[in-house]
């Protein structure tokens, strides 16, 4: 009779974080990230749809300018936006 495969067992994290706190952060580990957002459940709605866009709006950020280091260590064109080129004009051009 062939022996059942036993499973794999379950991979699981433990973490401790303040109840009355709002909290986002990313935990690391060598097979990946896992993004943790924790919002008390008293968290006025609107405060925390503004908590959660702040989040999204920063992760997008994070991987927008990710891809561009990308895309400009592979010689491709980075594209930008006018506060960018803004941005780079006054870091080169100081004194204007």
């Amino acid at each position: 009779m062939d022996k059942p495969e036993q499973e794999a067992p379950k991979r699981t994290i433990s973490i401790k974080i303040g109840i009355e706190n709002m909290t986002d952060t990313i935990i690391k580990h060598e097979n990946g990230s896992l993004l943790l957002v924790a919002l008390p459940l008293s968290t006025p709605k609107l405060t925390a749809l503004g908590f959660l866009w702040s989040v999204l709006d920063s992760m997008a950020t994070f991987y927008k300018h990710a891809e561009a280091q990308m895309a400009a260590r592979k010689g491709g064109i980075v594209k930008a936006g006018l506060n960018e080129a803004i941005s780079l004009g006054k870091k080169l051009l100081p004194g204007v």
